[in-house]
């Protein structure tokens, strides 16, 4: 994970991925190890992000590293005329 990636994010933006680890070589000989993150590696990427959900195993016959973060907003509370239950990206519209 790029930092510039999580400097990028708005306050109170979202960061979600689903990335393969190392023990993905148990199985197959792809992706190479060179794109792989080592166990734990993807929450320790996001540590300035506040994470919401992370779990890394075995999905679907892959073994990958899931996460769901948020960039802190700048200040204490977020902007008046945010709706905290808003769509998220790709869900539709209320």
């Amino acid at each position: 994970m790029q930092q510039h990636v999580i400097e990028r994010l708005a306050p109170g933006g979202w960061l979600c991925a689903e990335i393969p680890t190392t023990g993905n070589l148990e199985r197959h000989a792809q992706p190479s190890r060179r794109f792989l993150l080592e166990p734990g590696e993807l929450v320790r990427l996001c540590a300035p992000l506040e994470i919401v959900h992370s779990a890394e195993g075995w999905f679907d016959d892959r073994c990958v590293a899931r996460i769901a973060a948020r960039k802190p907003w700048a200040g204490t509370q977020p902007p008046s005329d945010h709706r905290a239950d808003g769509p998220m990206v790709g869900s539709e519209a209320k």
